[in-house]
């Protein structure tokens, strides 16, 4: 078990750091979502991914549930991709 939380720690850390270097990136070219924007969006998706794979094993492991477990997460996916804000068009470049 230890392992497996040295798992899910080690690729939130990894996920977090590759979005903030292409955040940095980002910045430094003066785009609209810099570093924090880039670091959430790759830490909470490395997230959603650990809870899609490893979440549900106790549900999954009982006879009276079927249940998969990799149906919701590309509907979460899609919805946290159409609530992000449009740059908007009106700010001058």
């Amino acid at each position: 078990m230890m392992m497996l939380n040295f798992d899910f720690v080690l690729r939130l850390l990894v996920a977090g750091v590759l979005g903030a270097v292409i955040g940095l990136d980002r910045e430094y070219r003066a785009k609209e979502a810099g570093y924090r924007t880039h670091f959430l969006v790759s830490l909470g998706s490395a997230l959603i991914m650990i809870v899609s794979q490893y979440g549900f094993q106790e549900i999954i492991q009982q006879d009276s549930v079927t249940l998969d477990p990799a149906v919701w997460q590309p509907r979460l996916s899609a919805a946290s991709a159409l609530s992000v804000q449009a740059p908007s068009s009106s700010r001058s470049r």
